[in-house]
């Protein structure tokens, strides 16, 4: 006979039989799981040299983890004065040296040298100096007579490192009081023009010969005080022992002109350079050894 939910005491028996068997198979699973924790906590008790409770928090320690550690505490970075210190005297180290190969590429301006770049008469300079010479007086030339004779006569060309790409100009020459400033001119690449100059003084020195004429590659104030101020690359002053690059330049001019120089020279004639403030001629005055 089949059995219904209907029947209050069949269901109750039945229920009660239920739990009869489910309560031992509970109390077993709850020991044996209690066990295994036990046993787990235990393990990690005997890490440490002793058991923890069943419900125990392990500790951690700063020198199991020190990462951790680390990060409690960030690492704090000390200022060094020193090191400060050699850092901005290299960057105005760095500095200064970009601004002055800045300048070195930058052109003087010669606008202001007279004759230079112009048309006009030229003077035929060793004709006019004989004739001083002949005459016992005195020969005057112009700034812009000077560049005019330089510019009829010198014959160009580039030699060196840069004869790929540079092309010369011209030559000038500027006169200040007591010197002469000699200024190459050339142009690099299609646009980029560089100019560099030499300072050049003329002394009379006695011997027991007579007079002579010693040349100089210096000329102005001295840079800083002590060194003789020889020239200029681009618009940078440069002492005279470095503008010592540029002698074979002058040295090439000399023998271009070497009758003309060796003329003076013999002739025991002193050159003499003055500036007008005023703006008028800058004059070169060669002066007979007897003024």
């Amino acid at each position: 006979m089949p059995l219904s939910r209907r029947d209050p005491l069949i269901f109750q028996n039945s229920r009660a039989f239920l739990e009869l068997l489910l309560v031992p198979v509970a109390t077993n699973n709850h020991r044996r799981h209690s066990r295994r924790k036990k046993e787990t906590l235990e393990l990690w008790g005997s890490l440490y040299g002793a058991s923890l409770p069943e419900n125990a928090v392990l500790p951690i320690r700063e020198e199991d983890h020190p990462a951790r550690g680390n990060e409690s505490q960030p690492f704090k970075r000390r200022f060094n004065g020193w090191k400060f210190t050699a850092a901005l005297l290299l960057c105005f180290l760095l500095s200064a040296v970009g601004i002055l190969l800045a300048l070195s590429w930058m052109p003087q301006d010669l606008s202001d040298v007279q004759g230079y770049g112009t048309q006009g008469a030229v003077t035929d300079l060793p004709s006019v100096f004989q004739n001083a010479v002949q005459n016992g007086e005195e020969a005057v030339f112009t700034e812009a007579e000077i560049n005019r004779y330089l510019q009829d006569t010198l014959k160009f060309g580039q030699r060196g490192v840069f004869n790929v790409i540079a092309r010369p100009c011209g030559v000038a020459v500027r006169i200040h009081d007591g010197y002469a400033e000699l200024i190459l001119d050339r142009l690099l690449g299609a646009r980029l023009h560089q100019t560099i100059s030499v300072y050049l003084t003329f002394r009379s020195i006695r011997e027991d010969d007579g007079t002579k004429i010693n040349l100089e590659y210096r000329g102005g104030s001295d840079i800083l005080g002590s060194m003789p101020r020889g020239g200029t690359i681009g618009l940078i002053s440069v002492p005279e022992r470095y503008i010592l690059i540029l002698h074979p330049s002058v040295e090439g001019i000399r023998k271009t002109y070497e009758g003309f120089f060796s003329q003076i020279a013999d002739s025991g004639y002193l050159p003499r350079f003055i500036k007008d403030e005023n703006g008028g001629d800058n004059r070169l005055i060669l002066q007979p050894p007897s003024s």
